[in-house]
């Protein structure tokens, strides 16, 4: 694929996730690669409901913004901003990260947490650690 071609394909995904509504259809944007993704940089103007990588993780920039170096997207307090998204697999539990009931993750303390109980079959505002929103998160180990 050219560059041109991998610069127009970028442009269609991202005219796509800004007629869609991130929380209609969130599994959207876990299924864009990361070429269609660009990396986060300082200085960079964001679009409103376009999607960047940090740190090989995927956020949804549900306001627009233009990024400051003192305002990363993995920073807490800025889930008005930048809300991350990755995949069902287990791993570490991410400040803000969209998740689906079922999905597992670990907790600071080590411990593995599924989520339940969640309205929708989402957690949409996951800003507490599982061992503090029992309602939310089931402890497995």
């Amino acid at each position: 694929m050219t560059r041109r071609e991998k610069i127009d394909a970028f442009i269609a995904t991202l005219k796509n996730i800004n007629t869609t509504h991130v929380f209609n259809d969130p599994k959207q944007l876990l299924d864009l690669t990361p070429e269609m993704c660009p990396e986060w940089t300082v200085g960079m103007v964001i679009p409103s409901k376009a999607v960047v990588q940090y740190k090989g993780i995927k956020y949804y920039c549900a306001t627009g913004a233009t990024a400051q170096a003192h305002f990363p997207p993995d920073g807490q307090g800025l889930e008005a901003v930048y809300k991350p998204y990755t995949d069902k697999e287990l791993k570490n539990w991410i400040y803000n990260e969209y998740v689906e009931s079922g999905w597992q993750r670990i907790d600071p303390n080590g411990n593995t947490y599924e989520v339940y109980n969640v309205g929708g079959g989402a957690l949409m505002n996951n800003l507490w650690q599982p061992s503090a929103l029992p309602a939310n998160w089931k402890l497995l180990t």
